[in-house]
């Protein structure tokens, strides 16, 4: 048996697409089918997860690391602390950097982040499509957040990367900005402000002890820079097709783009299905 961690954006789900391509979805239930455990293991927290909370998988990180779920309950969760989030507030009004902060329930963005994501999330389709899928996953302006949420991810958002990296400078002692996501040709760039001892790598670590299971068994596959604790953590570390080059550097195998068949393929080249 593996176990099969799998990122959601650029590795599940498509903003070209809209969607999980169809190939994907049925390598997930074939290697079920074959005896294998699927995880998602996701920078999204679980309110933005909340469509793919179903029967497909066999639980859940989220927010990055910071929320583990298996049998339908949390098993581990680490937030922020609010004083920390109160900091970054103030430090993205000096900036020109979009943000969001994720609770478990709801994403709350300021205008410039939400105006981002909106275009990550409706890549090729109609505004309304986007609004329709954000509200989905529970987008609110961040007006609505009143501080007694918690929060489990700070994501940021610029139109080009010199502009994300404005927000290096205010990172503080022990935590790190990722950059996850870059699309040069629609101005879109986003990053995650997390703790350094809060990753994916130690969300699968408490799924890995919640199975007594070997690390020698497990199986991911990701595609941007919060993916690459996971990569180097599992046995065997996947890079989709599209992947940054800082994830294809330390996978340990690289297959096709998410729109050409990627998960299905590796999951093929490695026999799980």
């Amino acid at each position: 048996m593996k176990y099969i961690f799998l990122d959601i954006d650029g590795t599940l789900y498509s903003p070209k697409l809209g969607a999980i391509p169809e190939s994907a979805k049925e390598a997930i239930k074939l290697a079920r089918l074959n005896g294998n455990k699927v995880f998602l293991c996701t920078g999204r927290t679980k309110g933005e997860c909340g469509i793919y909370i179903n029967n497909n998988y066999d639980g859940y990180i989220m927010g990055a690391g910071s929320q583990v779920m298996v049998d339908g309950e949390i098993i581990y969760t680490k937030p922020f602390d609010k004083d920390i989030i109160e900091y970054y507030k103030e430090k993205f009004k000096t900036t020109s950097i979009g943000y969001s902060l994720a609770s478990d329930v709801k994403t709350y963005c300021d205008d410039y982040g939400y105006s981002l994501i909106r275009k990550y999330f409706g890549l090729h389709k109609t505004e309304e499509i986007s609004e329709d899928y954000m509200r989905k996953i529970g987008y609110y302006h961040i007006d609505e957040y009143n501080g007694k949420d918690l929060i489990y991810k700070v994501a940021t958002f610029a139109e080009n990367n010199n502009l994300l990296k404005l927000m290096d400078k205010y990172v503080i002692e022990g935590f790190v900005h990722y950059f996850t996501y870059k699309n040069i040709e629609d101005k879109i760039f986003m990053g995650e402000l997390m703790p350094e001892d809060v990753n994916k790598a130690v969300g699968i670590s408490k799924i890995m002890e919640y199975y007594n299971a070997d690390i020698q068994d497990s199986f991911c596959v990701g595609d941007s820079s919060n993916d690459i604790q996971m990569i180097k953590k599992c046995s065997v570390g996947v890079a989709m097709g599209n992947a940054t080059k800082e994830v294809k550097e330390v996978s340990d195998y690289i297959t096709d783009d998410i729109l050409e068949n990627g998960l299905y393929n590796a999951f093929k080249h490695f026999n799980i299905i």
